[in-house]
């Protein structure tokens, strides 16, 4: 039985996890371009199809996505054409491929699309929290670039960025991480998330991650003090780092491997 890790070369979570899976016997093979990995997709005309993946000539048994790979080395247009190309040749394979796959792609992308946004039209006691702004009116402490998502000093972005700014209260910042059918609270120590109170919060969070064929992710959030009140989501995330769950990372990579059939 073998199970297809698919990650980029330094995706340091992926390589845990395959260490981790091979420590229990479990051949894993971690493939971070095409070239270890075959797709064969036959449609018929009646719309009946038949996927076939192979991952070092062998027949995959379950697979943890964690990504595209294969597209950042590629300089010329005819070098990512071609990656590209693969690349939708295997979004295809993954969809249509019978076995479990951890983070799907589907109709809601390679990766699937979680937007917080979204997330919070499920119901009145979900809140998206902060702002988009590409000015310094919008107050707050913490920002990230819209475009990569990388963080920024709040007090220093620069005119006509578009960036998402955010008021955070450490003391009401937690983290959930969504493994298989588990959920772990990854806050920071001291600032956990009152579980029973927002616990159906939470399962609304998880339907809609269901729904999107979303099995490992790390949702960030705001909890408030008033009576009933809402949770608000900063970030939910399907690339979940080892460092976010070093706590509880061997009882994470279990949960996966149980999700996958192990």
């Amino acid at each position: 039985m073998t199970l297809l890790i698919l990650a980029e070369a330094s995706d340091d979570t992926a390589a845990r996890f395959a260490a981790f899976a091979e420590s229990r016997g479990i051949e894993a093979v971690l493939a971070s371009e095409f070239g270890s990995v075959e797709v064969t997709i036959t449609v018929e005309r009646d719309l009946r199809h038949r996927c076939v993946i192979l991952a070092d000539g062998r027949p995959v048994t379950a697979i943890l996505n964690r990504g595209p790979v294969g597209l950042s080395s590629q300089r010329s247009s005819a070098m990512r054409f071609a990656a590209e190309e693969r690349y939708a040749a295997l979004w295809a394979a993954l969809a249509l491929w019978p076995g479990p796959v951890i983070n799907r792609p589907s109709e809601y992308g390679f990766p699937p699309r979680v937007d917080p946004l979204e997330a919070a039209m499920l119901s009145p006691a979900l809140q998206a929290v902060g702002a988009i702004a590409n000015n310094h009116e919008v107050p707050g402490n913490y920002a990230y670039r819209v475009d990569d998502w990388s963080q920024l000093n709040a007090a220093t972005v620069t005119p006509h960025e578009v960036v998402h700014v955010i008021d955070l209260d450490e003391s009401r910042t937690h983290r959930m991480l969504v493994a298989g059918t588990r959920t772990f609270d990854v806050s920071e120590p001291g600032y956990p998330l009152d579980a029973a109170r927002y616990a159906a919060r939470i399962q609304e969070l998880r339907r809609w991650l269901e729904s999107k064929f979303v099995d490992f992710a790390i949702i960030t959030m705001l909890s408030s003090d008033a009576p009933g009140g809402a949770l608000g989501l900063l970030e939910i995330s399907p690339w979940a780092h080892r460092f976010q769950f070093e706590s509880v990372e061997d009882e994470v990579y279990s949960a996966l491997l149980e999700r996958l059939g192990w």
